[in-house]
């Protein structure tokens, strides 16, 4: 942690690399107490690397933080839907499906699905009055 002096000098040291670097040298964080990370930029950056390296790679670490599973259980539900998107059925399937409040994947959609999804707020009475008024105009 930075001393008093230090936050008020606009300059920091990194537990990492042990050099006093400027406040700017550290990326933003709202939850400290000087408003800076704690780690200078390049030992953040490194650390993250590390990290993502050690949970097996980009994919799996994204996977695993943010929906709870492992690349190979999102194969499975791939293949289960043929390979295609669990909606249209007709583009590949991509991107991880999830309700937003319980967390528990629904299935692997085409980024067209998946953005429709998204830009209706997973409302299905904005999506019921989406078919309605294009049933009006067809």
């Amino acid at each position: 942690m930075c001393s008093i002096g230090e936050a008020h000098s606009g300059s920091k040291r990194c537990p990492a690399c042990g050099e006093t670097k400027p406040l700017e040298a550290f990326c933003r964080n709202k939850r400290s107490p000087d408003g800076r990370a704690f780690y200078c930029r390049p030992c953040h950056n490194a650390k993250g690397k590390e990290s993502v390296a050690r949970n097996g790679g980009a994919r799996r670490y994204h996977l695993r933080g943010r929906y709870g599973i492992e690349p190979a259980e999102v194969q499975v539900i791939i293949e289960a839907q043929g390979g295609l998107c669990a909606i249209c059925r007709r583009q590949p399937a991509v991107q991880v499906d999830h309700d937003h409040a319980s967390g528990v994947v629904r299935g692997i959609l085409c980024d067209g699905c998946n953005g429709t999804l998204s830009a209706f707020r997973e409302s299905p009475m904005l999506l019921t009055k989406a078919i309605e008024y294009l049933d009006r105009w067809n």
